[in-house]
């Protein structure tokens, strides 16, 4: 009896050990996901803090190529401008040369002409003691005479009208020459403001290719520190996955995915063989389709951490949750995923919005059980009176 009691007592001391080491075990595997999923978190605000730098510089550099481009055909046009205003410049100045030498040839014609007058002038005194009576003795004619008489005076008399003409026309040149040097100043002018206009601008895109290169070098090595950090996401994650399924499967009833819509699903819907309605061919169908209306609630059927929230070419908008223990379930076809990966999730929390992406003829919910890596009927686990 005794040795019977002895025994008895040894089993019990080897029960509970086992149970405290199983505890023992489950409490640090509980600490070890929720470390993990602390440093998930951290990673994952890093990433943020990240994208949002990278959103930014992004955004400068836009702006900014933005601008050397504007600059870039800002400046070809001001160059065709300066150059215009430089060939108005060539054009004026030539104009003003050829001027000037008609003025210097109007002045020495002036010049001789004044000159043919003095010398008459002079004849006329050298000659002076020729009287009226001497001419008129001298002349065949009285005719003869008086043709003397007006040969002199229409001399005399187209002599001041070429010279007045010469004047007015020396006036009406040098009017134009001033004119002429008037408007190539002003082209000068121009010119001078369209080189500094220019070079205003060559200084902006100078400047303007600058920050395009120093903020796409910076965004260079933010974009190598955001791999990183996606990587070593990827990696918490695994281990988060890894340790939540190390957890034995938190157990209970599911719910059904859908509380706008708790009916059964019939035909083509069920899990198994059918002829899929896009290929028209038979293929396994690993779900149920539940039907339900566009933008409506998709719950999650337990409790758990969200293994992934991603675009599937299949399954469209979809999202998956490790309830431990080798337990999964999906929902494909979202219009919108309100959860990301490694996030926790209780039943009955709102993951997702009905939707049709992907490979979906309308709007519904497909939804799976994957129980250690195989697909099996959902209908087996989750009931739309649940």
């Amino acid at each position: 009896m005794i040795k019977g009691t002895e025994k008895l007592r040894k089993c019990a001391i080897i029960l509970v050990f086992v149970l405290l080491l199983s505890f023992t075990q489950a409490t640090f595997c509980v600490g070890d996901i929720n470390e993990a999923k602390d440093n998930l978190g951290n990673i994952q605000d890093q990433l943020k803090k990240i994208e949002n730098e990278i959103k930014q510089k992004q955004s400068i550099k836009s702006y900014y190529e933005s601008l050397a481009k504007n600059m870039k055909n800002s400046i070809s046009s001001q160059e065709i401008q300066l150059a215009t205003y430089n060939e108005y410049i060539v054009e004026v100045t030539g104009k003003i040369d050829s001027l000037t030498e008609t003025i210097e040839q109007a002045e020495q014609d002036y010049a001789e002409r004044i000159k043919v007058l003095k010398d008459r002038v002079v004849n006329a005194y050298i000659n002076s003691n020729l009287s009226m009576l001497d001419v008129l003795m001298q002349s065949s004619s009285l005719k003869e005479y008086y043709d003397y008489i007006e040969l002199n005076k229409l001399i005399t008399k187209h002599d001041n009208l070429l010279i007045e003409e010469m004047k007015v026309m020396m006036k009406d040149i040098t009017a134009k020459r001033e004119t002429m040097e008037m408007l190539k100043a002003s082209y000068i002018t121009l010119s001078e403001q369209a080189q500094i206009v220019l070079s205003n601008m060559q200084s902006m895109q100078s400047d303007a290719l600058e920050t395009i290169n120093v903020t796409g070098s910076t965004i260079k090595v933010l974009k190598a520190k955001e791999d990183a950090l996606e990587a070593e996401e990827a990696e918490m994650l695994n281990l988060i996955l890894k340790l939540q399924r190390e957890i034995d499967y938190i157990g209970g009833q599911m719910t059904w995915p859908l509380p706008s819509w708790k009916h059964l699903p019939t035909g083509g819907g069920l899990f198994g063989w059918r002829l899929h309605p896009i290929f028209f061919e038979w293929r396994m169908h690993y779900g149920v389709d539940l039907g339900g209306v566009m933008g409506k609630n998709i719950v999650a059927a337990n409790d758990g951490v969200i293994s992934i929230a991603s675009w599937g070419e299949g399954y469209g908008y979809y999202t998956a949750i490790d309830h431990g223990g080798g337990v999964t379930t999906l929902y494909a076809h979202c219009s919108k995923l309100l959860v990301s990966a490694g996030q926790s999730v209780k039943k009955g929390q709102v993951i997702a919005l009905i939707g049709a992406t992907g490979w979906a003829t309308g709007p519904h919910l497909h939804f799976e059980v994957i129980i250690g890596g195989k697909r099996v009927d959902p209908l087996l686990y989750i009931d739309p009176s649940r």
